[in-house]
């Protein structure tokens, strides 16, 4: 519902100058304040284009239309219809497709009802080299999608000045490539706005330039991040190595340990050893002296007993019997100081 229309309207069939419009009954009509009705119109407009592709292409179209001065004064702008196809056209083969898309946009904002873009031609048929403009700067101004667009252009353009201008001095020798956060910011940049050569001289004419700078500093951070990449995988095999060593190494005393344990062990068990055959020793020639004290004592209680006999053997009933007895006596008498010079010589 515009303005106009609702005031072609006569309820009850009233002649027109009966009736008396307030903006309470646009605002009851839909229309909106008297501040937003020029921005619900054309919201209205470009809300019934048909598909995302003519979304994209009026705001290519509006923004082409328009700029903003250093002074943030927004202004009009007025171009070519085959100026915005060579920006919205990024392959050739898609030029006639994209065209018949411009005409249909341009036709919907040139309709009578609205008349947003005007032409320099009067006859409906469009052209390359027909020439587009804004109708009035107050669009642009209460057009809160256009207020949007136009913002948004003047953010790209300042961004690409700034590349400009730093590849013109980096190819002078006097700034160095960018690296982050500048770099990304400008990829950034690119991805969203799709710049082109066509684009680019409206601000500046050295686009190619700014592309180079682009490709140098993605190139150069690229050679950083694989040689830091490079650097951290070092260390990261430094850091492996380092604990692989010190794995070896506690594996090492560990066994060295376990090593020294069974030493020690073996010396307790040869110390005990030594300690016993010591003792055994100690007692093996105790015993030997104690055997041969017993041996001279029982070679002595011999003796005497055979002095003795042979004393008395003359007085005896049966001497035959008592020399038989001296006789076994002189026997082991011998054989016990045999045994007791072994044992002397032993000891």
């Amino acid at each position: 519902m515009r303005m106009w229309a609702l005031a072609r309207e006569r309820p009850g069939g009233e002649p027109e100058r009966q009736i008396t419009l307030k903006i309470a009954d646009y605002e009851a009509k839909g229309v909106g304040t008297l501040k937003k009705c020029l921005s619900n119109h054309a919201n209205a407009v470009l809300g019934a284009l048909t598909s995302q592709t003519q979304q994209q292409l009026a705001e290519l179209l509006f923004r082409a239309l328009a700029a903003q001065t250093f002074g943030k004064r927004d202004i009009r702008r007025e171009v070519t219809l085959g100026h915005v196809l060579s920006l919205a056209a990024r392959a050739p083969e898609s030029a006639p497709a994209l065209f018949d898309e411009l005409s249909r946009i341009i036709g919907a904002f040139r309709a009578p009802d609205c008349n947003f873009i005007v032409t320099s031609q009067d006859r409906p048929e469009l052209k390359q080299e027909t020439l587009l403009d804004i109708s009035h700067e107050a669009l642009i101004r209460n057009w809160d999608t256009m207020e949007r667009w136009v913002a948004a252009e003047a953010k790209s353009v300042e961004l690409y000045r700034w590349l400009e201008q730093t590849a013109r001095r980096w190819k002078d020798g006097n700034a160095a490539l960018w690296d982050t956060p500048n770099l990304e910011f400008a990829m950034q940049w690119k991805q969203r706005e799709h710049p082109s050569a066509r684009w680019a001289t409206r601000y500046g004419g050295d686009f190619l330039l700014a592309m180079e700078f682009l490709s140098k500093s993605l190139e150069q951070k690229a050679a950083n991040d694989r040689q830091q990449e490079a650097k951290r995988l070092a260390k990261e095999q430094e850091l492996r190595d380092e604990a692989e060593r010190e794995r070896l190494r506690a594996t090492d005393e560990r066994k060295r340990a376990e090593r020294e344990k069974k030493l020690r062990k073996r010396e307790r068990w040869y110390a005990i050893g030594l300690i016993l055959l010591g003792a055994f020793a100690v007692l093996g020639i105790s015993w030997r002296y104690f055997d041969l004290e017993v041996a001279k004592k029982r070679t002595a209680q011999r003796s005497h007993k055979f002095l003795k006999g042979a004393k008395e053997i003359g007085q005896s009933a049966d001497p035959i019997k008592d020399a038989k007895e001296l006789w076994n006596l002189a026997v082991a008498l011998h054989i016990d100081n045999h045994n007791n010079r072994s044992r002397t010589a032993r000891l």
